[in-house]
């Protein structure tokens, strides 16, 4: 393609590749670089998860600890939501509706 044409070009939707920038850059030094959305979305569902998984550890530490401190006064404390622990599958399916 002349280089001429290329200089037309307006918007190029890349992925998130350091070295495809580059050669985009390059090969169309005018264009705007967009990143798709499905890269987008993966991020942004990959973050999520580490958020939620890191957060139901933080709550069932916390759980942990004040039942051990319940039973040690013999008490007794029911865990607040049981239906928190999903498989990994049925979590991910709901997570895409999410995003």
């Amino acid at each position: 393609m002349p280089q001429e044409l290329r200089n037309q070009v307006k918007e190029i939707t890349l992925d998130m590749a350091g070295s495809m920038q580059k050669i985009a850059k390059t090969c169309f030094p005018r264009a705007m670089q967009v990143i798709d959305r499905f890269h987008v979305q993966k991020l942004v569902y990959e973050a999520v998860q580490e958020l939620r998984i890191h957060i139901d550890w933080q709550v069932i530490k916390e759980e942990n600890k004040a039942m051990k401190a319940a039973k040690e006064k013999g008490k007794y404390i029911k865990r607040k939501n049981s239906k928190r622990r999903y498989t990994q599958a049925i979590i991910g399916q709901k997570q895409i509706f999410i995003i």
